[in-house]
């Protein structure tokens, strides 16, 4: 039993992070997309009409992003306040 333990919690370590990881990436790959046919599309048309479209776009992810980080600092915070506390306790906060 206390081995299936220890299994689960090194695997569980390892996945640590992955998730925001992968948004951040899919973030990165989708707005470089988004700019890539924005610029086609501007080339073509002009340009006329795209900047609240741009601008929205833009703001959603950077909210996005932001809230990830604002994850992983009050994450982080929250290890280094029970740290310095003396707390031995390995909980998982995530």
């Amino acid at each position: 039993m206390a081995r299936q333990q220890s299994k689960t919690k090194h695997v569980k370590k390892k996945e640590d992070g992955l998730f925001s990881k992968r948004i951040v990436r899919h973030v990165l790959i989708v707005v470089n997309l988004f700019t890539i046919v924005i610029l086609l599309v501007s080339f073509r048309t002009g340009g006329v009409g795209l900047d609240a479209l741009i601008n929205n776009w833009f703001s959603f992810f950077k909210t996005e992003v932001l809230a990830l980080a604002g994850i992983k600092v009050s994450k982080e915070t929250l290890k280094v306040v029970n740290l310095l506390k003396g707390s031995t306790d390995s909980q998982d906060y995530g």
